[in-house]
């Protein structure tokens, strides 16, 4: 809609209702009722007022001008509403009158159709109609679509811009909404010069639900999260260098007054991701790169600079295609980028090298905190902390810890029993794919054993370290690829038998070792679901049925029968995989590979039972592999360390016992070698 002011035409500029306009390089059109489409430009616009200005290219010297009313619409007064609703209807004029005029912060009631009578959302509404001007309600019978249409008095004069429809809860009446013309006039007043970067902005969020993260979980906040209303998108303003920690303010105050220096900003839009950086950590989010499909592909990049247009970077966008941190200038900021976006981002930053980094077991508890008595004895056994980037689950397996909060625990006329002690054996803390668990092996309030695992899905420890009393720590690759709950830890058996009860509220089952021994490996069983391929070798004689392929949970195994005992020479392919999915299929060797970690399993004996395992937590050679060997220790199923087996081939015939059993393997390497070359 074209208008005229006071101060003559606005020539090529059209008044309209905000609407979500494109981003920077897609091209917005403004069009005529015989369909042809004028690119147009965005000068202004205003959210809370519901308003934008368009700067149309190459308008029309007929293009119809509204000259703006110079009295103000009143009550009563016959209007015409103007408007193309789609939904297959044409160009129309609504007749009605105005009902009334003025703000809608005294009828919130208007704005809630689901959750009536809430006062925190009715609040909230109120809250959003006070920043917004003044409104015509009128019974012009307006639809979804007509916004941004005029609103005309009986003499073609605008007095008001079709804005939106809201349903009465009382009376369930439509009721038409427009933008008043005493709003509309100082928006007009002022014509920009140039064209504005419609760009969103990642602090804002009415109704956002607001928190204050320790993303690395290192002690130090350093993301506001953002959670939009009805989880509508999410932004992370995120502080990475930690140079502007907010101490005891509130997470809302914090958002309001953008009390936070950020050096990367994250918005999540539907589909739509968007990322600012401040590339040298001068106050300044001077870039920004978009991925409008949410794959993970940035299709666009722009360098900001105040009081300029944005200007298209082809090199900022090859740059941060990465995602590795490159576009900082300083080094500190790379590293801190690729461990806070590797949380906070996981499917697009791959983390650095950093194993030595835990976080603190027994920081405060925040976000969502839940006391659990898991086996319902009167005591809370557990306190379960969830944020927005990790869980974390603190155990109590003595029973005389008392967590924050929990007024069960004070009782017996205990001077101290009030207080909080947090005395816990046993700390799981999950991000994202990561996990640690935090070991009091001796019950002596100090935790002097860490496993750790980069993919929690295998259920496995890859690196783990003991800690001295002063904090020392030591790297224990015997705890390396072995499960990350281990109950025969414990020194004391009746804190060993708290652990299966109490685990499952932390972690999957497939991380919790059944026995110290072979337990305490990932298994080896084959579910009904799995994979299973039995190659034919050509007929090659002796190796029927005797070698398998199975895939299984995210899990690679080759199975071989190296004496070849398991199915009779007459079975079929579907017999062996039936054998397999069974576990009654005699394998000599099993090769498991998971999340890029490999163990190898021998009966070197040929007793049915597997008596040594060589694990490497880096098949590609920068680690030797350990070596294991399962024993029985007073009846109790263990797993010896085999130094002098350390840095052998992971696979190795001679490794068997008897020659026969040698010289088969080395035939069924052979097959499984030139079976991979043919799949390739």
């Amino acid at each position: 809609m074209a208008a005229q002011s006071e101060r003559g035409d606005l020539d090529g500029l059209r008044l309209t209702a905000r609407v979500f306009f494109p981003r920077f390089s897609e091209e917005l059109h403004a069009f005529e009722p015989d369909e042809r489409s004028y690119a147009a430009e965005v000068l202004k616009v205003d959210e809370d007022l519901d308003l934008a200005l368009l700067a149309v290219d190459g308008a029309p010297e007929h293009l119809p001008r509204a000259p703006i009313a110079a009295e103000a619409p009143y009550p009563g007064q016959r209007v015409a509403a103007i408007g193309h609703a789609g939904a297959g209807m044409l160009w129309a004029i609504k007749g009605g009158e105005v009902s009334s005029t003025g703000k809608l912060s005294g009828h919130t009631e208007l704005n809630i159709q689901t959750h009536e009578g809430d006062p925190a959302l009715l609040r909230k509404v109120k809250a959003t109609f006070d920043r917004q001007g003044r409104v015509l309600q009128t019974t012009a019978e307006i639809l979804p679509g007509d916004s941004g249409g005029p609103l005309v008095n009986l003499a073609g004069e605008l007095v008001g811009v079709n804005a939106f429809v809201r349903t009465d809860s009382k009376t369930n009446q439509w009721l038409s909404f427009h933008v008043h013309l005493d709003t509309i006039r100082p928006f007009i007043a002022a014509v920009p010069a140039r064209a504005r970067d419609f760009m969103p902005d990642p602090w804002r969020g009415e109704g956002a639900r607001a928190s204050l993260e320790d993303a690395d979980l290192d002690g130090v906040v350093d993301v506001l999260k953002l959670q939009r209303a009805d989880d509508h998108g999410w932004a992370a303003l995120i502080d990475l260098d930690q140079d502007s920690a907010p101490g005891e303010r509130d997470a809302h105050a914090i958002a309001r007054e953008r009390a936070l220096d950020v050096e990367l900003a994250i918005l999540f839009e539907q589909d739509t991701r968007h990322f600012w950086f401040d590339r040298d950590d001068d106050g300044v989010l001077e870039s920004y790169l978009v991925d409008r499909k949410g794959t993970g592909a940035l299709d666009e990049a722009y360098t900001l600079a105040p009081g300029q247009a944005a200007s298209p970077s082809p090199a900022l966008l090859a740059a941060g295609r990465r995602f590795d941190g490159g576009l900082f200038r300083d080094a500190e900021l790379v590293a801190r980028f690729r461990r806070i976006g590797a949380i906070v981002l996981p499917d697009l930053v791959a983390e650095g090298e950093d194993e030595a980094r835990l976080p603190d077991p027994l920081r405060p508890l925040g976000g969502d905190v839940a006391l659990v008595d898991v086996d319902e004895d009167g005591h809370r056994d557990l306190a379960r902390e969830e944020t927005a980037f990790h869980r974390r689950v603190l155990i109590d397996l003595d029973g005389d810890a008392r967590f924050p909060g929990d007024a069960a625990r004070a009782r017996d006329g205990d001077a101290d029993s009030e207080a909080p002690l947090i005395d816990v054996e046993l700390v799981v803390i999950v991000q994202g794919a990561r996990a640690w668990v935090f070991y009091d092996r001796r019950n002596e309030q100090r935790f002097d054993l860490v496993l750790h695992s980069t993919n929690r899905s295998a259920g496995v420890a890859h690196d783990a370290w003991s800690r001295e009393p002063g904090g020392a720590l030591h790297p224990r690759p015997e705890h390396a690829g072995r499960r990350l709950v281990r109950p025969d830890l414990f020194v004391d058996p009746a804190l060993r038998d708290r652990v299966a009860a109490l685990i499952t509220d932390a972690l999957e089952p497939e991380a919790v070792a059944t026995d110290d021994g072979l337990g305490s490996l990932p298994a080896l069983d084959v579910s009904d679901d799995a994979k299973v391929v039995v190659p034919d070798f050509q007929g090659r004689e002796g190796w029927k049925n005797a070698i398998a392929r199975v895939t299984d949970r995210g899990r690679d195994l080759t199975l071989v029968d190296v004496d070849g005992d398991s199915v009779g020479p007459g079975a079929s392919a579907h017999d062996a995989a039936l054998s397999i999915r069974a576990g009654e299929f005699d394998a000599e060797f099993v090769w498991l590979r998971h999340s890029g970690r490999e163990w190898a399993f021998y009966d070197r004996d040929d007793d049915g039972r597997m008596d040594l395992v060589l694990y490497a937590g880096d098949p590609a050679g920068a680690r030797e592999a350990h070596a294991f060997i399962p024993e029985l220790a007073a009846g109790v199923p263990t797993l010896r360390s085999a130094p002098e087996l350390r840095g052998a081939p992971l696979i190795d015939a001679s490794v068997f016992s008897a020659e026969a059993l040698r010289e088969r393997f080395v035939i069924a390497r052979e097959l499984l070698s030139a079976d991979r070359d043919e799949e390739r």
